[in-house]
C-alpha cells in the first residue's frame, strides 16, 4: 500500500513565522501532536510537535525537579508558566525540527512503518516532489492495519 492511499489529505500546516502560541493552540484545539511547517511555496521546511513546545523532563531530583527547555537551558518546573509566557511569541522557526524524513506519495507502507518504529516519529509529512500534500500518523497506520483481514 502506498502513502497516497493511507495519508490524511486535509493537512493543518503553519508558516515558519507562526508563533509558538499559535501552534500550541492548533495542537490543543485540533487534538493533534504535530504540524508541518511550510514556506511560501508550500514546501516542508520543518515540523513542530508537542515535544518541541513542551520542555522535556531532565535530572529528576527530590526537591529540585528541573526541566530542559527548547534552547537547552534549564528551567525549574515551578517556573514553567513564566517560561511559556516568555517564549509564546517566538516564531516557530526557532523551535521546529528541521532534520526530518519526508514521505513521497508513492512510498510503500512498510518504509513508513519502519521510519516510525525505528526513528520514533509519530507523524510524517507526505510530499509530491517538494510540495506538502498530506500527513501520515501512527494512527493512520493502525487504522489501515485494522482493516486488513488476515483470515
Amino acid at each position: 500500500m502506498k502513502a497516497e492511499q493511507i495519508m490524511t489529505r486535509e493537512v493543518i500546516a503553519v508558516d515558519q513565522d507562526a508563533t509558538v502560541e499559535e501552534v500550541a493552540r492548533i495542537l490543543i484545539t485540533r487534538q493533534i501532536t504535530a504540524v508541518p511547517v511550510v514556506n511560501a511555496q508550500q514546501e516542508v521546511v520543518g515540523m513542530v510537535s508537542l515535544n518541541e513546545l513542551f520542555p522535556k523532563l531532565k535530572d529528576m531530583r527530590f526537591s529540585e525537579t528541573r526541566m530542559a527547555h527548547l534552547f537547552n537551558t534549564l528551567v525549574n518546573i515551578s517556573d514553567l508558566p513564566d517560561f511559556y509566557w516568555k517564549t509564546r511569541h517566538l516564531p516557530v522557526k526557532e523551535v521546529m525540527t528541521r532534520d526530518l524524513e519526508l514521505v513521497q506519495v508513492d512510498d510503500e507502507m512498510e518504509r513508513i512503518a519502519a521510519l516510525m518504529a525505528y526513528h520514533n516519529y509519530h507523524s510524517l509529512p507526505v510530499v509530491r516532489g517538494k510540495q506538502l500534500v498530506g500527513i501520515i500518523s501512527r494512527s493512520d497506520l493502525i487504522r489501515v492495519a485494522m482493516k486488513v483481514d488476515k483470515s
